[in-house]
């Protein structure tokens, strides 16, 4: 027991250094990737050395330098998309859940309407209709993922309303927008976070199949799945590294999102 759950918490740690590092490669990647587009067609599909820890891509370019512009990207776009989402979902969950009746019936079937079609061929229509830019595929995942948080905010609503602290608020005058932000909202963070989580690995995956299929920002972008598209392209030239460091960046943070929600989960 205490060997698991010193290994939960190891991997809660490494989560959180993860999504610090991650983060921290969002937000400066600009000023570490200046030599993304530098091509030397001497280094042409160099294997990694000290020189390229990741190698470089068939025009020379470095691998490293690619996968760190690809970061703001990848990362950045999923999580703005999320971010929007949450809002999104959280006030009409808030909303359904606290004003019943034909307000929460609309919202239900709204979820209903957007869960029913599959997440890849949503996103194909949105990014159809909004272009391929970031901001773009950010405006799709929020169209496509603010029902998870509708539902949580919505289900976890409906039982807090009846508890008795709020009921006690309730009657000492407490309504409104002051009623759920100080007594219910406070409750909710922690689902909130953990649908976060699993959306953002969502995203990330999302994003890079976009990208792998040439739907994405674009490859000018340097996001991850169009380096793993370009490792598909050369993989008959024995170009190890182009598919399996974007492939590995990939599971690396989906399973930090993972671990993060396991962390942020609510203890009984």
């Amino acid at each position: 027991m205490n060997a698991q759950r010193g290994d939960s918490v190891l991997f809660g740690t490494w989560a959180v250094w993860h999504a610090v590092g991650m983060l921290a490669v969002v937000v400066f990647g600009p000023w570490l990737a200046l030599d993304a587009d530098t091509t030397d067609l001497a280094r042409v599909y160099a294997s990694p050395s000290w020189a390229h820890p990741f190698g470089c891509d068939d025009t020379g370019r470095d691998v490293l330098a690619r996968a760190v512009r690809g970061a703001r990207t990848t990362i950045g776009a999923s999580l703005v998309g999320v971010a929007l989402a949450a809002c999104i979902g959280t006030a009409l969950g808030a909303l359904a859940g606290s004003r019943r009746g034909m307000v929460d019936a609309i919202v239900m079937r709204l979820i209903e309407v957007f869960v029913c079609f599959p997440t890849l061929l949503m996103l194909l229509l949105v990014g159809a209709c909004f272009g391929s830019s970031p901001l773009a595929v950010s405006a799709s995942f929020a169209v496509v993922m603010w029902p998870s948080f509708a539902r949580v905010v919505r289900g976890e609503l409906l039982s807090l309303r009846e508890r008795e602290y709020v009921q006690t608020a309730r009657e000492l005058g407490v309504r409104g927008m002051r009623l759920f932000t100080g007594h219910v909202l406070p409750q909710l963070r922690g689902q909130v976070a953990v649908v976060a989580a699993f959306c953002m690995a969502s995203a990330i995956v999302a994003e890079s199949t976009l990208s792998f299929l040439g739907i994405g920002p674009g490859p000018q972008s340097g996001s991850w799945g169009a380096i793993l598209a370009q490792g598909k392209a050369n993989l008959h030239v024995g170009v190890w590294h182009l598919w399996v460091i974007p492939g590995a960046l990939i599971v690396s943070c989906v399973l930090c999102c993972h671990a993060l929600a396991e962390r942020m989960r609510p203890r009984s």
